[in-house]
C-alpha cells in the first residue's frame, strides 16, 4: 500500500484551512487517514508539523506532495530524509526559543514597519537606479544622431 504525505481540507467556503495527513495513495483527498500529522493554514501562513512522524513516514517510502514536500523542506526535515538516504548522520534543525517556534512558520517578518520601511527603502532605490539607466543609454543615442 504506497502512502502520500498530502492535505486534507477542512475549512470552510472562503476560509481554506488544511490537515497534513498520511493517506493511501488511491484514497480521494478527504478520505479516511491513516495518521494525521499537523496542520497548514494558507490564509496566515502558517503550518505545524511532527518533523519526527513526518520523517518516520519518509522512511517506510510514502512520498510527500509538491506543497507538503515545500512545508517539510522548510523544517529541515527533507534535508534529514536525504543525509539518511545517502548514509550521513542526520543534522537537527537548530533549536529556538521555543518549542513551538521550531516548527510553526509565519510570515511576521514582513508584517514588522521596519520590514515594510526597508522593502520601501529598496523599492525607491531600486527605481533611481533603473532611471539613471535608462537616461545613460539614452544619451550615447542621441550624440551619434548629432553627429
Amino acid at each position: 500500500m504506497p502512502a502520500k504525505i498530502r492535505l486534507k481540507r477542512i475549512g470552510r467556503r472562503g476560509q481554506p484551512s488544511y490537515r497534513v495527513v498520511v493517506v493511501d495513495e488511491a484514497k480521494s483527498r478527504n478520505s479516511q487517514v491513516i495518521e494525521e500529522l499537523g496542520f497548514f493554514n494558507p490564509i496566515e501562513d502558517k503550518f505545524d508539523i511532527n518533523t519526527a512522524q513526518a520523517l518516520d513516514w519518509l522512511k517506510k517510502g510514502a512520498q510527500p506532495t509538491t506543497t507538503t514536500r515545500d512545508m517539510l523542506s522548510k523544517l529541515g526535515v527533507m534535508r534529514q530524509w536525504h543525509e539518511i538516504r545517502q548514509g550521513l548522520e542526520p543534522t537537527q534543525p537548530e533549536a529556538t526559543a521555543s518549542p513551538e517556534a521550531k516548527n510553526v512558520q509565519t510570515k511576521e517578518s514582513t508584517d514588522s514597519p521596519e520590514a515594510a520601511a526597508d522593502q520601501n527603502a529598496q523599492t525607491e532605490a531600486s527605481t533611481e537606479e533603473s532611471a539613471e539607466a535608462d537616461a545613460d543609454q539614452s544619451d550615447p543615442v542621441e550624440d551619434t544622431d548629432k553627429a
